[in-house]
C-alpha cells in the first residue's frame, strides 16, 4: 500500500469512526484490545515460553492426556 493510500484508508477509518454508533465502536474498541492481548506472550519470561513451546511438541507426539483420562487418574480433582 503506498503512502498516500495509507494516508486515504486513516482519513476513511477517522470519519467512520466519527460517525459510529455504540456498537461498532464497542466492536472497534474490543479488535483494538485483541491486538494489543497478543503482548502477552512477549510479557512472560523466557523460561515460561520455552516450557509452553516444550509442552505444545509434547501433544503433537501425542504424548498429553486428554481430559477424560485425567478425571479417571485424579478423580479427587473434580469432586464437588
Amino acid at each position: 500500500m503506498s503512502n498516500i493510500e495509507l494516508l486515504e484508508l486513516r482519513r476513511e477509518v477517522k470519519q467512520s469512526i466519527d460517525t459510529a454508533d455504540e456498537d461498532l465502536l464497542i466492536k472497534i474498541q474490543s479488535l483494538l484490545e485483541s491486538e494489543s492481548d497478543d503482548e502477552w506472550w512477549d510479557s512472560l519470561p523466557k523460561n515460561i515460553q520455552e516450557g509452553i513451546e516444550e509442552s505444545e511438541k509434547q501433544l503433537d507426539r501425542g504424548e498429553g492426556l486428554t481430559h477424560e483420562q485425567v478425571k479417571q487418574l485424579y478423580p479427587q480433582w473434580f469432586m464437588k
